[in-house]
């Protein structure tokens, strides 16, 4: 898969998410992404065998969140969020 950070998914509950970032730990990609209709709803997921799976395990977690937000400037992230999701409202 070649997914990258701001392309919009399309997940098995049939909603549509932005990648906000991504990053690769222990071999995998993780992915945080942000539902388009309730950005609320946020996953981290990671790519296994052409799937993206939701990650559960609480330890691979932390360490993938400490990954992400590591060298993120969050307000960058914001504004990339808030562009996307009036992008995709006005199409």
């Amino acid at each position: 898969m070649d997914i990258r950070e701001e392309d919009i998914v399309l997940l098995s509950d049939d909603n549509s998410y932005l990648v906000a970032k991504k990053v690769q730990f222990d071999t995998l990609n993780y992915y945080c992404v942000v539902n388009m209709n309730d950005n609320e709803d946020v996953k981290i997921l990671y790519e296994s065998n052409d799937a993206l799976i939701e990650l559960e395990d609480p330890d691979t977690f932390d360490c993938v969140l400490a990954k992400m937000y590591e060298h993120t400037d969050i307000s960058k992230l914001l504004d990339i969020l808030k562009r996307r999701i009036q992008n995709n409202n006005t199409e």
